[in-house]
This record gives C-alpha cells, structure tokens and sequence, in this order.
C-alpha cells in the first residue's frame, strides 16, 4: 500500500492563517470602534470653537471646556507649553478652516450636528455628569 503525501502544506496553512484573521479582524476592528482615540489639546479646541461658532455653548460649557483642556493639556504635554500651544493653535485653525469651507447649508448641518454635540459635551463636564 501507498501512503501519498500531499505537497499542499503550505496551502493549508495559509488557508487556516486567513481563516483567523478572518475571525479577529472583526473584533479588533470592533474594539478599536467602541473605544475612540483620547482627545488632544487640537480636538478640544476644534469642539469649542465649533460650539462657540454655532452658538450651543452654555455656562456650563465654558466651564467644561476650561476643564476639559487643562486636564487634556496636562495629559498630553506636560509641561511642555510650546507643544500645549500648537496644538491649541491647530484646533482654532482646523475649526476655522472648517467653517470656511462650508456654504450656508453645510453651516447649518455643521451647527446640527457637530455643534450641538460638542455644546452638550462640555456642558455635561461643566455641571459634573462626565470626567474631562
């Protein structure tokens, strides 16, 4: 009796190599979804600015985003208040660079959306319902 070999080995392996991958892309792909990056100095700011510029800041918003940028400031730069600013100044330019690229009915989706949630936002930091 013969015994055949099959010379498929490698074939095999790949096979069962995109097989995992393709039950784990999936899941990290899920888990890189429900946890979004942390915030920097440049994403607060963005917010603020479309907030401010739409007109959704509250009182409590204001105080919101003060907290929210001094705990992200001192997250991300430390000390270092050179860094600390440029990412401040790159917020105020993306948001403005932002707001200038939109016609009045892109304005007033940009108010909808992205305003009233970054309104809300920093409000929730501001009476206390949310950590910075």
């Amino acid at each position: 009796m013969t015994v055949r070999r099959w010379r498929g080995g490698c074939a095999w392996s790949s096979g069962l190599a995109l097989v995992v991958l393709g039950l784990l892309l999936p899941v990290g792909l899920a888990c890189l979804l429900l946890e979004p990056p942390p915030r920097g100095p440049a994403e607060v700011v963005y917010d603020y600015s479309v907030a401010g510029s739409c007109g959704t800041l509250t009182e409590a918003g204001e105080r919101g985003f003060r907290r929210e940028l001094a705990a992200v400031t001192a997250r991300f730069h430390g000390k270092d208040a050179e860094a600390a600013r440029t990412a401040r100044l790159a917020g105020w330019l993306r948001a403005d660079l932002e707001w200038s690229n939109r016609g009045l009915g892109g304005f007033r989706h940009w108010c909808e959306t992205e305003g009233r949630a970054a309104g809300r936002h920093f409000a929730a930091i501001g009476r206390g319902e949310m950590r910075p």
